[in-house]
């Protein structure tokens, strides 16, 4: 399996910015680049939410390294691989969870096919996988269920195939305790 570590570090929920790394040297044909972000709503002169036609406030995705991050805050992570040389099969990648934030099962997805999965404080060395066979639809295995979203040491995930000269899109959410 091939594999490209991207650690994030959230820092403490100041909105500190994510670093991120990869195995892959320079010219490496596989890269990886990473957004993390938070939603905020557009305000006026004098501090009040501007609403939309619909009356709804105006929302701006924002980059955490530009925003305050505090606790109940979503923080969105997109993560783009781009593979620019002969087609890679069995990516696996790591994304650790920090203890101030908690796992939004809900949001994982992936524009190719992935598997998800995760560790726990408790057993580091055993992935569980979040979602049954069946991807598309989103079924939790029992083991994930059990596991909850407390206590998760980080997110793995497994793409099936990134093709010559196309890139891969994965997404997914944590919430800051």
């Amino acid at each position: 399996m091939a594999s490209v570590a991207l650690p994030v570090q959230a820092g403490e929920a100041s909105g500190t910015e994510p670093t991120v790394a990869t195995e892959a040297s320079a010219s490496d044909p596989v890269t990886a680049t990473m957004r993390a972000s938070v939603l905020r709503p557009r305000l006026d002169a004098n501090g009040l939410p501007l609403l939309g036609d619909d009356g709804k406030p105006i929302v701006d995705d924002v980059a955490v390294e530009e925003a305050s991050v505090v606790p109940g805050d979503v923080v969105h992570y997109a993560i783009e691989i781009r593979n620019r040389g002969e087609a890679v099969e069995d990516l696996g990648i790591a994304f650790p969870i920090p203890a101030e934030m908690i796992l939004l099962p809900e949001s994982l997805a992936s524009d190719v096919p992935a598997d998800f999965g995760v560790t726990t404080l408790a057993n580091p060395e055993k992935t569980i996988p979040v979602f049954a066979a069946n991807k598309d639809a989103k079924i939790v295995t029992p083991e994930f269920s059990v596991a909850a979203t407390e206590g998760l040491s980080s997110l793995s995930v497994s793409i099936d195939e990134v093709r010559h000269e196309t890139a891969a899109r994965i997404t997914y959410q944590l919430t800051v305790r």
